[in-house]
């Protein structure tokens, strides 16, 4: 396989290990992957469009790939305020692609987010968060 291939598979496993060890889950990197799955999918439809494109550009190219995944940019942004209906909103798409996986999704959730936070700088995660309400930016920044 292509080194640079490679290289890519193995930041991306690194992230989601990181992921699997914050949450309490060291050794199940496929949870790891379908909350990560979610919750970037679930933030891209959350925040513009503009700055979702600032955020990815600062990703592994395998977390890039993970993020825009059948993304459509054209459909309107979603507008909920809380914190608990963010969840649901990431526990519904986890159960849509694996139904049968069993976690506690606050611990995994702010998981992502505290890894998400070294992969990219300060500047970006505060206009990430800025473009959430204010419910949501306190659950992620417990």
């Amino acid at each position: 396989m292509n080194k640079h291939f490679e290289h890519f598979i193995e930041q991306g496993n690194r992230f989601l290990n990181e992921v699997a060890l914050t949450a309490g889950y060291p050794k199940n990197q496929e949870l790891a992957y379908s909350l990560t799955r979610a919750v970037f999918h679930e933030l891209r439809d959350r925040i513009q469009v503009e700055e979702s494109m600032h955020l990815v550009s600062q990703l592994p190219m395998l977390l890039k790939a993970i993020y825009v995944d059948g993304w459509d940019t054209t459909r309107p942004r979603k507008t909920y305020d809380t914190a608990e209906e963010f969840l649901l909103a990431i526990v519904a798409r986890v159960d849509a692609m694996r139904p049968e996986l069993i976690f506690e999704p606050t611990e995994m959730v702010k998981a992502v987010f505290t890894v998400l936070q070294v992969q990219v700088s300060d500047g970006e995660m505060v206009q990430v968060l800025g473009q959430l309400p204010l419910d949501i930016q306190a659950f992620i920044l417990f």
